[in-house]
C-alpha cells in the first residue's frame, strides 16, 4: 500500500519518473546525432591505430655476411645483407666469390658464381654484384687502412664490424667480444693483417632519421663492457676520444644525401651528385682515417685505373691547394681533374682535414671528369660549411 505521507501515489510517481527518463534519453540521443562530434571522434581513433601499425613494421629481420680483406694500404669489404632465408640460400656463393678474390696491378678480380652479374663502379663502392633471379645484391667497397701494424688493423676490423652492427641495430662490442665471431680467410690474410668473414643477424630500420636529426653527424657510442648495455649519453669508441667533435654541414642544391652518421664506424656521410646527362655521375664521401695522403695516392690513382709513376704522385702533392675548413687548414688534392688522361674518363678530388690527434677527415668526390670539374667550387663550399 502507498504511504499516507507520500505527495504522489506510487503509480503516478512511477509514471513521472518514466517520463523524465524518456526525455533525458531523447536529449542524449539528439546530442549523439551531431555529425561534427562523431567525425572528430572517429578520426582520432583511426590516427591512433595507424600510428600503432607503423611502429609494428618499423624494423624487419636481416642477416648480413661481411668480409674484410687487407691489400697494401687498403681494406676491401664485401657485404651481403637481406632477409635471412635469402642470405642462407646464397651464402655458399658469397663465400666462393670472396675466396676467389685476387689483385692484378693493384685492382681486384674475382670469379662469379652461376646466376650472378657484376657492375664495376670504381667509386667508394667499387663494384655491385647482383643475383639476377632473386635480386640479391652484394657490394665491394675500398677504404684506406693500415695493414702493416697488427693493432691498427684489429682496430680497423673492429670499427667496421661495429659499423655493420649499427646498421642492424646491434650494440657496439670491443675487440675481445668481436674476435670470436670472426672466421679467418687465411688465403687472403697478409702477415699481421688477417682477412675475416663475419655473419650478423639483427633488425634493419625501415625509416630514416627524423627532421631534428637531419644533417647531424653524431659521434659513435662508447664500446660497452662485457654484458653491459652502452650508456645512452656516451660519445666515444676505442679509436675516438671521449671529447670527439660533432659535425654538421649544409647539403648543396642538387646533391642527394645517401647516408648520414650511423653512430659507428669510419664512414660519416655520403652523397650522390647527378649531372645533366646519364653518364655524368659522382659520389661524395666523408670518412675518418689515420693514413697520410701521400700513402693513399697510389690507391686513388688505381681507383681511376691509372698506373701512376712516382713523378705523377709528386706532382699531385706539389699542386695541393690549402683551403680553410672551420678555421683549420685543409689540403685539397686533385687527381686527373684538369688534365685529359687516356686511362680514365673519371677524376677524384680529396681533401684532408685535421680532425683529432689520431685521425683526419677525408672528404672525397669521385666521378665523371666534366662533372667533377663543374662541381669543384660547390664541393669546396660544402667543405667550408662543415662545423664542429
Amino acid at each position: 500500500m502507498p504511504s499516507t505521507n507520500s505527495k504522489y501515489p506510487l503509480p503516478r510517481l512511477f509514471i513521472i519518473c518514466t517520463l523524465i527518463l524518456c526525455v533525458s534519453l531523447a536529449a542524449l540521443l539528439a546530442g549523439c546525432s551531431d555529425d561534427t562530434s562523431i567525425r572528430k571522434y572517429k578520426v582520432a581513433k583511426k590516427d591512433v591505430v595507424r600510428s600503432r601499425t607503423t611502429q609494428q613494421v618499423a624494423t624487419r629481420d636481416q642477416r648480413m655476411l661481411g668480409a674484410i680483406i687487407p691489400h697494401e694500404q687498403s681494406a676491401w669489404f664485401f657485404k651481403l645483407m637481406d632477409d635471412p632465408d635469402k642470405v642462407e640460400k646464397y651464402e655458399a656463393d658469397f663465400r666462393r666469390i670472396v675466396e676467389s678474390l685476387r689483385f692484378e696491378n693493384g685492382m681486384p678480380q674475382w670469379e662469379l658464381s652461376d646466376g650472378w652479374k657484376d657492375e664495376i663502379l670504381q667509386q667508394i663502392v667499387y663494384a655491385r654484384l647482383v643475383h639476377e633471379a632473386d635480386g640479391v645484391t652484394a657490394t665491394l667497397t675500398q677504404l684506406p687502412a693500415k695493414t702493416t701494424d697488427e693493432s691498427s688493423w684489429e682496430r680497423n676490423v673492429s670499427d667496421n664490424v661495429n659499423r655493420w652492427r649499427g646498421q642492424l641495430n646491434l650494440n657496439t662490442q670491443d675487440w675481445a667480444s668481436i674476435k670470436p665471431e670472426l672466421e679467418e680467410v687465411s688465403k687472403l690474410s697478409r702477415g699481421n693483417a688477417k682477412a675475416y668473414l663475419v655473419s650478423l643477424v639483427g633488425k634493419k630500420s625501415e625509416g630514416g632519421m627524423n627532421a631534428p636529426f637531419m644533417n647531424q653527424m653524431l659521434a659513435p657510442p662508447s664500446t660497452p663492457r662485457e654484458s653491459e648495455e652502452p650508456p645512452a649519453d656516451s660519445a666515444a669508441t676505442p679509436t675516438t676520444p671521449a671529447n670527439a667533435p660533432q659535425l654538421s654541414y649544409s647539403v648543396p642544391e642538387g646533391w642527394t644525401e645517401e647516408s648520414q652518421a650511423g653512430g659507428v664506424g669510419i664512414r660519416k656521410a655520403s652523397f650522390s651528385v647527378a649531372g645533366e646527362t646519364a653518364d655524368q655521375q659522382a659520389t661524395v664521401t666523408i670518412s675518418t682515417a689515420s693514413v697520410k695522403p701521400a700513402a693513399s695516392l697510389g690507391m686513388w690513382f688505381g681507383q681511376l685505373g691509372i698506373e701512376a709513376s712516382e713523378d705523377d704522385e709528386k706532382q699531385v702533392l706539389s699542386d695541393a691547394e690549402a683551403i680553410d675548413v672551420n678555421g683549420t687548414e685543409a689540403m685539397l688534392y686533385a687527381i686527373a681533374v684538369d688534365a685529359a688522361v687516356e686511362e680514365s674518363s673519371d677524376a677524384i678530388i680529396v681533401v684532408n682535414i685535421p680532425w683529432n690527434e689520431q685521425e683526419s677527415l677525408y672528404a672525397k668526390m669521385t666521378g665523371e671528369r666534366s662533372l667533377v670539374q663543374a662541381q669543384r667550387n660547390t664541393f669546396v663550399e660544402f667543405l667550408k660549411s662543415l662545423k664542429w
